[in-house]
């Protein structure tokens, strides 16, 4: 808000001009031009554009502009043109602005073509999409089929916007008509910080908001797999509304700085959100203020393995009503290493597990901090940190509560020859 930017058009303008012969006295020129302009390959204005001019005397010049387009509409403005000669015994042909190039000097430039985008259509419309900085697709499984994916001219399925994906690019999933329809075979996105993001947050780019936040998250889903599967670095996927996938809803394995938030997973066949690190590069994971119901598996799984080395932060995350854990921490057992920030999650109404579940062997490392995490009504545990293996562990749970589980409301169990700093704090604990 508040912010004035400049975003230049692809396209192209012609002018046609004719010296009108009958007035004779003045020198009157006419202009007929037309225009075409938009965005990469969406074509989004079109227009008309017709002037005239005429120079009265030395020192006056008249004109006039109307111009016409779809998008801007009407616009008709008058001009007068005033010059004051500064100097004086100047020749009579000097003084002749028919013959001199101060002529073309006053002669004015017309080349702008101004478009003020205060509303959320011409918004999405004029929002940066060409080149490798940043580039938007748009999906509607509304609009017709054999869509370019511009804001205009929207893709109307899943699979053409994991087609056209670029480096940096956005992909934008509107809300459609609110199903799966054309959007239930899942996306895999591979290219290297690209984000998918559905209507159901504010979808900004470098300048401000493009795309103001609907009344719901738009729906997707994958009947024979996974809904989204992150295959690249740097990815983020966000407000959308995961229904019902046979596997993950959301999956990465090997890729780093992935970042999931303000999603919406409901009963998938697997895990609602699946994160399984097996290489030994260093890998990282933000997860922060999804919601995760009825996975058939755990809402949440983060493991590391075979000498992945993962830091992982979750914030403000919501699961519930899972078959297995709510959430689930794993490193192990081969020299691996786990860093995990657990902060506000509520993890409650696992089915036949624990909420908050913690395990490490053979000689792998863990940092776990946990602050105000909640796990309560669960089958077994609250909290349960299982800890094995001959890795080091620092273990720190503060102002943390589970309450009426069906096991231990909080606890930490140290198996082998385990080396453990374990600091539980300030924690509440009642009718397990």
């Amino acid at each position: 808000p508040n912010q004035v930017v400049e975003q230049p058009l692809n396209g192209f303008d012609v002018e046609l001009s004719t010296k009108i012969p009958f007035i004779e006295s003045k020198e009157t020129w006419g202009h007929l031009g037309f225009y075409k302009y938009g965005i990469g390959d969406d074509i989004v204005l079109n227009g008309a554009r017709l002037r005239g001019e005429t120079q009265v005397n030395n020192w006056l010049r008249l004109g006039f502009e109307s111009s016409y387009d779809n998008v801007r509409k009407g616009n008709h403005f008058f001009d007068v043109r005033i010059r004051i000669p500064l100097q004086k015994n100047l020749s009579k042909k000097r003084k002749s602005l028919k013959h001199s190039i101060h002529r073309y000097m006053q002669e004015p430039l017309v080349r702008d073509i101004d478009i003020v985008a205060t509303n959320k259509s011409l918004k999405e419309a004029f929002a940066l999409s060409g080149g490798e900085k940043e580039r938007y697709f748009f999906v509607d499984n509304t609009a017709a089929p054999g869509g370019n994916g511009g804001p205009n001219n929207p893709f109307n399925n899943l699979g053409d916007a994991e087609a056209a994906q670029k480096r940096n690019s956005t992909i934008v999933v509107r809300l459609g008509d609110g199903t799966t329809n054309n959007q239930d075979g899942g996306i895999n996105l591979t290219k290297r910080n690209i984000r998918l993001l559905g209507t159901g947050i504010d979808i900004n780019t470098r300048q401000g908001v493009l795309v103001e936040s609907e009344t719901k998250h738009p729906s997707i889903t994958n009947t024979g797999g996974d809904a989204v599967e992150i295959s690249a670095r740097g990815v983020e996927v966000a407000g959308v509304s995961i229904e019902t996938p046979l596997t993950d809803g959301i999956y990465t394995s090997g890729e780093r700085d992935a970042v999931i938030h303000n999603n919406i997973i409901t009963n998938s066949g697997n895990n609602g959100i699946n994160t399984s690190f097996t290489s030994n590069i260093n890998r990282s994971v933000t997860i922060y203020d999804n919601s995760i119901t009825g996975s058939a598996f755990r809402g949440i799984n983060i493991q590391a393995f075979n000498g992945a080395d993962v830091t992982a932060t979750l914030i403000n995350n919501t699961s519930t009503g899972n078959t297995q854990e709510a959430i689930r921490y794993e490193v192990g057992p081969a020299d691996s290493s786990l860093n995990v920030t657990s902060t506000n999650n509520t993890a409650h109404s696992s089915g036949g597990s624990s909420g908050l579940f913690i395990i490490s062997s053979g000689s792998s490392d863990l940092i776990l901090n946990s602050n105000g995490d909640t796990a309560n009504n669960n089958t077994a545990d609250g909290i349960l940190a299982l800890l094995g293996g001959t890795g080091d562990h620092r273990v720190t749970i503060s102002n943390a509560t589970g309450n009426a589980n069906g096991q231990t409301g909080i606890s930490v169990d140290v198996q082998d020859s385990t080396v453990v700093i374990a600091d539980l704090n300030n924690t509440n604990t009642t009718g397990n």
